[in-house]
């Protein structure tokens, strides 16, 4: 079973004081900018990257991130949530990310678990 990052995407979000009303956020460098539209005027189409015939959570995995979790402090938690993070961005399909993109990700995410530098040697000596 294949998925990738996009299949968990949220696509849409009502906005909760008005039903008849949907709040699109629009995340921007400056800012955030919210447009409000009538539900009945609303189209959203997921891309063809993020369907997937089924999509399963890997119980073995989710319950042991869960045990390691509750064994670890906060400031480690964050180095591991942070590396859960990035290796979910580099795990897209998305037709804008670029493939350099993804891998500094991938390779950032195993720097973080490793507590490693960006030195390769160091990444490789801590990797084995």
């Amino acid at each position: 079973m294949y998925c990738n990052a996009e299949c968990f995407r949220l696509y849409h979000l009502p906005f909760k004081d008005e039903p008849s009303l949907s709040c699109l956020e629009s995340r921007r460098r400056d800012g955030r900018r919210n447009t409000y539209i009538q539900i009945v005027d609303l189209t959203i189409s997921s891309p063809p990257q993020a369907v997937c015939a089924e999509i399963r959570l890997d119980d073995g995995l989710i319950g042991s991130l869960c045990t390691h979790r509750a064994s670890m402090n906060a400031d480690k938690w964050a180095q591991w949530q942070n590396a859960i993070a990035c290796f979910n961005a580099a795990n897209t399909d998305e037709q804008e990310s670029m493939p350099q993109v993804e891998w500094v990700l991938l390779c950032g995410a195993f720097q973080s678990l490793l507590g490693a530098k960006s030195d390769a040697l160091q990444v490789a000596t801590n990797f084995v």
